[in-house]
């Protein structure tokens, strides 16, 4: 029942703002800036929220560890931004 009302929400959305940039352009102006403005705000918040998250989990999930990933290669060699280098 939400994906239906979603839809129609959206058309109407896009509707209301094309009517809006021919007839009232400061007034979209207006609507852009706040739309931005509330972007801003919750950005900082959603990318704390998410930093937590992970945090609390421990980053666990299906790919390699950090430990696992900053291992130097068997057979030695320094590993740097261009890849492994072998001693000597």
């Amino acid at each position: 029942m939400t994906d239906p009302i979603a839809s129609v929400t959206e058309d109407v959305a896009a509707l209301v703002g094309i009517w809006l940039i021919l007839h009232h352009p400061l007034v979209m102006l207006g609507v852009v800036a706040a739309f931005m403005l509330l972007v801003a705000w919750m950005a900082p918040k959603a990318w704390r929220g998410l930093r937590s998250t992970f945090r609390r989990t421990g980053g666990r999930g299906d790919g390699p560890t950090r430990s696992e990933q900053s291992r130097a290669p068997e057979g030695g060699g320094e590993v740097t931004l261009r890849g492994v280098q072998q001693g000597g």
